[in-house]
């Protein structure tokens, strides 16, 4: 075999020795870019559902607002009765981002519907409030349930984008 070696012109042997270079640089290189594209793949996953995460932490926010602001009124602050229209509007508009930038983002329909019947449920709420059919401690518990449904929401949808840092996210 070194007889056949010492045989080659030159330039064979450089062009053997460049074809064993380029085989050993190219696995390296390949699993390089496979992971620089999967890490591209998870941003633009992570970019795209931002906005959804934001509006409804947003209306996790105006729900807690509201919440307050109501649970004064019904305990007799009567100045909380002039605040409560203003975080009434805040949670209708929150929940109507939440749903657009959800749609935006292609969401499932299952996640649309989730985010639907916490509206429903959250008109089903205001109405008994200002018809004075739900109490202060009602009005609590009904706001807290639907906040925790809405985080709840949150987090799974992080899951679904693989945002989820927590590798028990269930515990």
């Amino acid at each position: 075999m070194i007889r056949w070696l010492q045989e080659l012109r030159l330039a064979h042997k450089f062009l053997i020795l460049g074809s064993i270079a380029l085989v050993m640089a190219a696995l390296p290189s390949y699993l390089y870019l496979h992971s620089v594209l999967r890490d591209l793949h998870q941003a633009r996953r992570a970019s795209q559902a931002m906005p959804p995460l934001i509006a409804i932490m947003q209306t996790v926010q105006d729900l807690q607002v509201h919440r307050g602001t109501t649970a004064s009124m019904l305990g007799g602050d009567s100045a909380m009765q002039a605040r409560r229209p203003a975080a009434r509007d805040a949670v209708h508009k929150a929940f109507a981002l939440a749903e657009e930038r959800l749609r935006a983002a292609q969401a499932l329909p299952r996640d649309l519907q989730v985010l639907q019947q916490a509206h429903r449920s959250w008109q089903t709420l205001e109405a008994g409030i200002a018809a004075g059919e739900v109490h202060a401690a009602q009005s609590m518990v009904r706001h807290t349930e639907l906040i925790a449904t809405l985080q709840q929401f949150n987090e799974e949808l992080l899951g679904a984008y693989g945002l989820n840092t927590h590798p028990h996210a269930d515990s």
